[in-house]
């Protein structure tokens, strides 16, 4: 397949949009997950569906408030699914686990 990616700055956010293009003759199955680290962050607190979580860990699915965010201090960082499709089949996920990728290493994702 081929992922082309647009960033664009808006006023108040930054819209990111996919367009993901089967160039097999096969159908493709398509997985993918959006993540961003807070180990680091100063007392970060964390919201799925719109819900304070008391720990930084936790899962939730469904369309109706398909968002996450993450605040520390007076900052926050958060995402949201906006078209239908993405919000029906999106899960809100958060975990303490970190993706460590060695120098020299590669690292593939694939989906079957």
């Amino acid at each position: 397949y081929n992922l082309q990616r647009t960033i664009t700055s808006l006023d108040d956010h930054i819209a990111i949009s996919d367009t993901l293009t089967n160039t097999s003759d096969e159908a493709v199955l398509i997985a993918f997950e959006h993540d961003f680290l807070t180990a680091d962050l100063p007392e970060p607190e964390l919201y799925l569906h719109g819900l304070h979580s008391q720990m930084m860990a936790g899962y939730d699915v469904g369309g109706d408030n398909p968002t996450v965010l993450v605040t520390a201090g007076d900052s926050g960082f958060g995402m949201v699914a906006e078209d239908d499709v993405f919000r029906a089949h999106c899960a809100q996920r958060a975990t303490n686990e970190r993706k460590i990728l060695r120098p020299s290493f590669s690292w593939s994702l694939n989906a079957s």
